[in-house]
This record gives C-alpha cells, sequence and structure tokens, in this order.
C-alpha cells in the first residue's frame, strides 16, 4: 500500500508517536521510512561560526 513514509522528527513526544505509528505501518506494508529534521538556522544567525 504505501511505499515511503515521511516522518518529521523535532524530539517531542507527538513526533515519537509519530514515529511509531510509522514503524508499525512500514512494518505490515514493507514501507521504507525517510526521516527528517529541519533546523532553522535563522536563530543562529547572532553566533559566530
Amino acid at each position: 500500500m504505501y511505499k515511503k513514509i515521511l516522518i518529521p522528527v523535532d524530539g517531542s513526544k507527538f513526533a515519537e508517536k509519530g514515529m511509531q505509528h510509522a514503524l508499525f505501518i512500514a512494518s505490515e506494508s514493507s514501507a521504507e521510512i525517510i526521516a527528517l529534521e529541519v533546523i532553522d538556522t535563522n536563530h543562529y544567525m547572532g553566533l559566530p561560526l
């Protein structure tokens, strides 16, 4: 049914629950899981490189 599942990862409880659900769906349909973490770099604009 599913070939690929994209799951956001941010360290929250909601992301953890989503990952558990994605793992279940992937095991039932032999889908590939792709984890995505996005970092807002605007937050770090004042820090030295």
